[in-house]
């Protein structure tokens, strides 16, 4: 059976136009999408790997920070360290025990204390002693010998406090020096000073302390 198309031929062409242009609207469309997917990831990507530069700009300012706490534990550990080895040298220099005990011992009971202070307050550093084999230069690929730092102890002994009368104070200072372990002692200054409601004699006594108490 033949068949005969009644339809005018431009409106054949015009259908044939339009599944043309629906056709490559498709393409375009699918080609948009296929092209939008790898942008899609890799705008993904790149917002992965900012947050990983700021993860790890972040780590890095931390490590720094605990790497710069730990320089200053080291500054502090060596500085305490530093004040040990002083406070140990100076107390095997001088017997402060004995020395507190003269002190106590020789108080009368009208005399008390407010401060003992010595001078220099702490050890300092004396003359260097370079221990070596002889006086000739070491050879320029051989160490130098350790350097000991001598620490000179305190000289003096200043000992402030307050006494009812004028007498004790002379009694304080006849007991301290009877006792025969300071080099000299002096009475520094007496002073009358106002006490709560009544009056007391400020003092100040200087030690040598050069024979070790």
């Amino acid at each position: 059976m033949t068949g005969v198309n009644l339809m005018p031929a431009a409106r054949v062409l015009a259908r044939r136009r339009r599944r043309r242009i629906r056709l490559w609207a498709m393409v375009v469309a699918t080609a948009c999408v296929l092209g939008a997917v790898p942008m899609t990831l890799e705008l993904s990507r790149h917002r992965q790997v900012q947050a990983l530069g700021a993860e790890r700009d972040r780590t890095t300012a931390e490590i720094e920070k605990v790497r710069g706490n730990l320089n200053q534990l080291g500054i502090d550990a060596r500085q305490l360290e530093s004040e040990i080895a002083r406070a140990e040298a100076l107390r095997t220099k001088r017997p402060w025990a004995r020395l507190i005990g003269l002190i106590a011992s020789s108080m009368p009971d009208e005399v008390w204390l407010t401060a003992i202070a010595t001078d220099p307050p702490t050890a300092r550093r004396g003359t260097e002693d370079k221990r070596t084999k002889d006086d000739r230069p070491a050879a320029p690929d051989k160490p130098a010998e350790a350097t000991v730092v001598i620490l000179e102890a305190p000289q003096v002994v200043t000992i402030d406090g307050y006494a009812i009368e004028q007498q004790h104070i002379w009694e304080f200072v006849a007991r301290l020096s009877g006792a025969g372990a300071l080099g000299s002692v002096r009475l520094q200054k007496s002073i009358v000073e106002p006490v709560l409601e009544s009056t007391a004699v400020h003092f100040q006594i200087v030690c040598d302390w050069t024979r070790g108490a």
